[in-house]
């Protein structure tokens, strides 16, 4: 017997098997592209639990400034964009989630396009750059909030999903439409934070508006009885402000379940008495206003503050 071919063989024959092993665990590389348009705080990608290091290629149009990468909230590099120098390269290392923070850049219409490369495919992936829609029931259709492009665009249909017509009322981040009366009430974001409300008649042309100050966040909103209500998530926990529908002021805000944590807080469009869907991250709890107390208290007093789970 041939030992020293035996060992041979042996060696080479667990030398192909480590090979094969580490071509099965090996991490692999991975290229992502996003692109964003007028967000100042954009999340290129939700952490998936793990440390890694990326680099993201960023090309950003329509400012001047300074531009961040953060990994999990904290910054790791950052650079200058001109108008004669949009593309930059960012490095980090970290866990949670990366985004890009353009706060920090001067422009109307920023748009940024990303290319982030990782060492490995990352297990969840969530695309941040999806449009959301939002939508009204008015009394004979449907008009349907969409924000794209930095426009915010209101789509007039009747019962069957028909267009009827279309209108750009301003730009933003976030936009919510409820019915209101005859006509609509739109609550949005623009791109510098602020907080806004159109008035519209059943044709979508605006008869009111207001600056409501500072943003509150993705507000989400219904009306009643001529007030606007918009809930949001405030500290955690869920809030409300509500304003007459016609160039109203801001009422200061309530938290009416107070000590219950939440992620978001989605109205229930026109209901009567008022209900909020909220999620908790372990599931939807439907609260409502008492009907009792919606009749016997005002709305100033804050009837909502008594709302019940069911």
């Amino acid at each position: 017997m041939d030992y020293g071919k035996m060992a041979y063989l042996k060696a080479e024959e667990l030398e192909a098997k480590l090979m094969k092993s580490g071509e099965r665990e090996a991490d692999k590389p991975c290229l992502l592209r996003v692109r964003a348009v007028g967000n100042r705080v954009v999340t290129l990608l939700k952490g998936d639990g793990g440390d890694c290091a990326v680099t993201v290629k960023a090309r950003i149009k329509g400012g001047t400034g300074v531009v961040w990468l953060t990994l999990g909230g904290l910054r790791t590099d950052c650079a200058s964009i001109a108008s004669d120098k949009t593309e930059c390269v960012l490095l980090g290392a970290g866990g949670g989630d990366i985004a890009l923070d353009m706060r920090g850049v001067v422009g109307e219409n920023i748009t940024a396009e990303c290319e982030i490369l990782l060492p490995r495919k990352p297990q969840k992936q969530t695309a941040q750059s999806e449009t959301k829609l939002r939508y009204a029931v008015g009394k004979d259709g449907y008009v349907i909030c969409e924000i794209k492009d930095g426009d915010i665009t209101l789509t007039k249909c009747d019962a069957r999903y028909n267009i009827l017509k279309t209108a750009k009322v301003g730009r933003g981040i976030y936009a919510d439409v409820c019915r209101a009366d005859d006509g609509y009430c739109l609550i949005y974001t623009d791109m510098f934070y602020r907080l806004f409300c159109a008035d519209l008649d059943g044709d979508l042309n605006v008869i009111a508006f207001n600056a409501l100050g500072d943003s509150v966040g993705e507000a989400s909103v219904t009306c009643r009885n001529g007030r606007l209500y918009a809930f949001y998530i405030s500290g955690g926990e869920t809030a409300y402000f509500s304003i007459a529908a016609r160039n109203g002021s801001r009422g200061r805000e309530f938290k009416p379940l107070s000590g219950i944590t939440a992620k978001r807080a989605t109205a229930v469009k026109n209901a009567d008495p008022l209900a909020v869907i909220v999620s908790t991250g372990g599931g939807n709890r439907l609260f409502k206003e008492e009907a009792e107390a919606a009749k016997t208290v005002t709305l100033k007093v804050t009837a909502i503050g008594r709302m019940e789970s069911v």
